[in-house]
């Protein structure tokens, strides 16, 4: 807080009319009062250092009230913009936290950033990943990003020290499966513990079905799409034979 806060502060309170009278008034009434004094009664010295003592002790006591009073308003500034600060950097470390405290999942922007780091190692050093993802049907009741926490708690104990779960920014659940080709072991353990849920289940690899991170969400989601349609029919042709 700079220097001279407490006056910018008790300017605006000068600004009352009242006080401007009071603290501009006392004075010269204690030294009209003692002009008076000494005019009706010249050997009254006493009473004209009492008239004086109490104009300087009504001024000051109003000043000490006015600097009170600024001094407050001063410290209650402080406090709002520390809370404000408080609050922007509190909203500030939400933002760039990497992991959802309610779930433990990966947030959206680190998620993406590991991938990319990910597909710059691949091309380096010709290996290959696989990234599996979940979306969550829209006959849901929760909401997905709830849905896409429970989904979660299945396949946890299924996930290697290097898998990455993350959930998007529409809620969407994904793993990024390093150095792990289609129809890998981790992922069809994966894919038959969310199995039977409400979720539609893609995979896309890298490299092969895209070229960058959007490429290959999109690439996923397509793929979740032609398991759930190729699903509907056979289910269908099974109704129909039946």
């Amino acid at each position: 807080m700079e220097s001279n806060e407490p006056l910018s502060t008790i300017l605006p309170l000068l600004r009352s009319r009242g006080l401007r009278v009071l603290l501009l008034a006392a004075p010269g009434i204690m030294g009209a009062v003692a002009i008076l004094t000494i005019a009706m009664e010249p050997n009254a010295g006493v009473a004209i250092v009492l008239n004086v003592a109490v104009g300087v002790i009504v001024s000051s006591a109003l000043f000490l009230v006015v600097s009170f009073a600024a001094h407050r308003i001063a410290d209650d500034r402080i406090s709002l913009v520390k809370a404000g600060d408080e609050g922007h950097w509190k909203a500030r470390t939400r933002l760039l936290a990497i992991q959802n405290d309610e779930d433990g999942l990966y947030t959206d922007w680190y998620f993406r950033l590991r991938v990319q780091e990910e597909i710059d190692r691949v091309t380096r050093y010709g290996t290959r990943f696989t990234l599996l993802l979940a979306l969550p049907t829209r006959n849901l009741e929760l909401d997905a990003r709830g849905t896409s926490g429970l989904f979660f708690d299945r396949i946890r104990r299924h996930l290697r020290r290097s898998d990455l779960p993350a959930i998007l920014k529409d809620g969407t659940l994904v793993v990024m499966l390093p150095q792990t080709a289609r129809d890998a072991a981790v992922q069809r353990r994966l894919t038959k513990a969310l199995a039977g849920g409400a979720v539609q289940i893609g995979v896309a690899c890298f490299p092969g079905d895209g070229q960058q991170v959007e490429g290959l969400l999109e690439a996923a989601v397509r793929n979740a799409q032609e398991v759930d349609q190729a699903s509907s029919a056979a289910n269908q042709a099974s109704l129909a034979g039946v």
